[in-house]
């Protein structure tokens, strides 16, 4: 049984949502959860983890960091970003702020370390997966993408279930803090998965850091690990 059947695609972005959780987004999340106002060097960091680097220029990461953190203020749920005119916003931000392209994905990232049961990543992979289910997404329309995520969301908390856990996929014995934060993360691994994200690529990076999982989560989801023919 190969990791391309659906269910077996489930498993794989559980294992996917606690590595990169534990190994790289908790730790940026748990500063800018305690202070948005962090320094450049941490700002350095959330641009690392989330390979964002070339979007702000080195010269220009103070005023980006000041505006992010102000957008934090002003959003700090999803109603809010469903009632503001949030692409007017990001256009605006784009255009003060310096930065090259499009900012949603930037500031959908450092929302989410904000309060990540409130938001969720904005990228190319989720939005197609997304938009091939149906939803009606426009570029950096966040607030369309936020709902569409939830309602999928839905759907993939209910296939967990109870069989899978986040107690099966706990980190060098570390376990998400909620059921939900579990499946959120689970959601948008999956998410990159249907939207074109590569198999291969994501079970490679399991791979190297399997021995940190429970050993019975191994042994019973090993089908995870197979590679695709």
């Amino acid at each position: 049984m190969k990791f391309y059947n659906p269910k077996n695609r489930l498993k794989l972005a559980c294992f996917e949502a606690s590595r990169s959780w534990f190994v790289q987004e908790k730790a940026v999340s748990d500063q800018i959860r305690s202070d948005a106002n962090i320094d450049l060097d941490s700002f350095a960091r959330f641009l690392k983890v989330w390979q964002l680097a070339r979007t702000v220029k080195t010269d220009n990461r103070g005023p980006v960091l000041d505006g992010l953190a102000e957008l934090t203020k002003k959003y700090s749920t999803r109603v809010n970003v469903a009632d503001g005119d949030f692409v007017s916003e990001l256009e605006a931000f784009r255009k003060i702020r310096g930065t090259t392209g499009k900012p949603c994905s930037m500031v959908s990232k450092f929302l989410f370390c904000a309060n990540p049961l409130e938001f969720s990543p904005y990228d190319q992979y989720a939005r197609r997966a997304l938009s091939a289910l149906g939803a009606k997404i426009g570029i950096a329309d966040y607030s369309a993408f936020l709902e569409a995520f939830e309602s999928f969301h839905a759907v993939v908390r209910q296939e967990m279930n109870n069989t899978l856990s986040r107690e099966d996929f706990a980190y060098e014995d570390v376990v998400f803090e909620s059921d939900e934060l579990f499946s959120r993360r689970v959601t948008d691994k999956y998410l990159m998965l249907l939207g074109g994200f590569g198999d291969g690529r994501m079970v490679e990076a399991i791979n190297k850091v399997k021995s940190k999982f429970p050993e019975s989560t191994l042994k019973n989801h090993v089908c995870v690990f197979e590679a695709r023919n």
